[in-house]
């Protein structure tokens, strides 16, 4: 006999009504997640910040008591003369010289940065090495045979306040290449966190990465860290601008810091370093 209170007993939620609460909570869900990834990013950026401020005054630090910048440790053997640095002191947190001191030079101006040397973090936020590019003018030892650039040097300091750096730094890539820098020219080093998107193999031509790939093909050319590889551009350009997304995507997400001359100066100045 039917319950005159309860007519249908085995009533329950039918499939469209199970669709509708499922597609609610994915929205509910999908809601929560995003913006906890974007926190998750913005830390994971903040951290990156902070290593980097670090090992600014690291880089500082040790000039002040080397009279010079240190060389980049070598990544692997595919860049400037690393292929002479044993593998097991490549990718080891340590400096990478040649020749008999104090007569030395940097096997490569471009490749990790030696953070044992300098007592820093060795990776960013998303675990992989920071990459540091380094001008020869600032990173060779004091007694290398080359001439001064004005007069005899300092005792012990490899650069003078006439030294200039070869690495200029711009605010966004432009095609063709139009000089002066807009953001910094001649530093004596730069230090990059390439971000999360690092080696991403869908990267878009309009998006600017600070490491040796084609704009053009991005799938092509070398994996080794080094400045923005436009066709018109040197070595010695790099790209500084704000995190930006393309059409939800990431378009720039570059972390970096450079070692400014006037600073640098300072420094060298207020140590007795320098006159």
């Amino acid at each position: 006999m039917l319950d005159p209170m309860n007519p249908n007993p085995e009533s329950g939620f039918t499939l469209i009504e199970l669709a509708m609460v499922l597609f609610i909570i994915a929205l509910l869900l999908g809601g929560l997640l995003s913006p906890l990834s974007t926190r998750m990013e913005m830390a994971n950026r903040t951290r990156t910040q902070d290593s980097l401020g670090d090992i600014k005054e690291s880089l500082l630090g040790y000039a002040v008591i080397h009279g010079r910048l240190p060389c980049p440790d070598c990544p692997d053997g595919n860049v400037g003369t690393c292929s002479a640095v044993a593998a097991a002191n490549r990718n080891d947190g340590i400096e990478d010289l040649s020749g008999t001191p104090p007569a030395r030079v940097c096997q490569a101006q471009t490749g990790n940065i030696p953070w044992v040397d300098l007592g820093v973090t060795e990776s960013d936020a998303w675990g992989r090495h920071f990459s540091y590019t380094v001008s020869a003018e600032f990173s060779r030892e004091s007694q290398d045979g080359s001439p001064p650039p004005c007069g005899a040097p300092a005792i012990n300091v490899s650069f003078e306040l006439c030294s200039e750096g070869n690495l200029d730094i711009y605010s966004a890539y432009a095609s063709p290449y139009v000089p002066p820098p807009t953001v910094a020219e001649k530093v004596p080093a730069v230090v990059i966190s390439h971000g999360k998107d690092m080696y991403e193999s869908d990267q878009t031509d309009a998006q600017v990465e600070n490491y040796d790939r084609s704009p053009v093909n991005p799938d092509t050319g070398s994996d080794i860290l080094g400045s923005y590889n436009a066709p018109d551009y040197s070595d010695g350009i790099f790209v500084y601008a704000d995190y930006s997304l393309t059409d939800g995507e990431i378009a720039f997400d570059d972390l970096m810091i450079w070692i400014s001359p006037a600073i640098l100066y300072n420094r060298m100045i207020l140590s007795g370093k320098l006159p």
